[in-house]
């Protein structure tokens, strides 16, 4: 009776994450070069866009 079972191979970590990774909502993962690229554009609008003034976020 075993013999005619086919063994499932094990899925590897790739087929198992891939669903939730094609899947995913938009704001599902935090994106850390966003938010420093968010954070120098608002710099650069807000002293009007002086370089020099937003220098920590163009290192």
């Amino acid at each position: 009776m075993d013999a005619d079972k086919v063994k499932e191979e094990p899925q590897s970590a790739w087929e198992k994450a891939k669903p939730m990774f094609t899947n995913k909502p938009a704001s599902g993962y935090y994106d850390p070069c966003q938010d420093f690229a968010d954070r120098s554009i608002k710099c650069m609008r807000r002293n009007g866009n002086d370089k020099t003034m937003c220098s920590d976020y163009f290192q």
